[in-house]
């Protein structure tokens, strides 16, 4: 069993996941959130517009972590979307080699 979970949601999921949280901390799990939605990020912060989630650190761990998911295997994945999000199309590859979990409030 991997000793992360990746936390995938278009913005700051941490509010969602208190209990995957607490379950992490009670069994040595490390938690990597990251956002689906880097491309509108990117988008806000060339424009000068008001964005909670334009730094580019993350910005730029986002993108990798995109790029490697083809190849990403042997991860617990939480995937937080709204249903037929046109992100899912690609994320979804990461249920071929992985532990899955789509999640949604919708």
């Amino acid at each position: 069993m991997s000793k992360r979970i990746y936390i995938l949601h278009s913005f700051n999921a941490r509010p969602y996941f208190e209990a995957v949280e607490y379950y992490a901390a009670q069994n040595n799990i490390t938690i990597i959130y990251r956002e689906t939605n880097w491309l509108k990020s990117i988008v806000k912060l060339l424009l000068g517009k008001k964005c909670v989630n334009c730094n580019i650190k993350s910005i730029v761990q986002n993108i990798k972590f995109c790029l490697q998911v083809p190849f990403i295997k042997n991860e617990t994945i939480i995937y937080g979307t709204a249903p037929y999000d046109f992100r899912f199309l690609w994320y979804s590859l990461l249920k071929k080699n992985n532990n899955f979990i789509y999640h949604t409030s919708h």
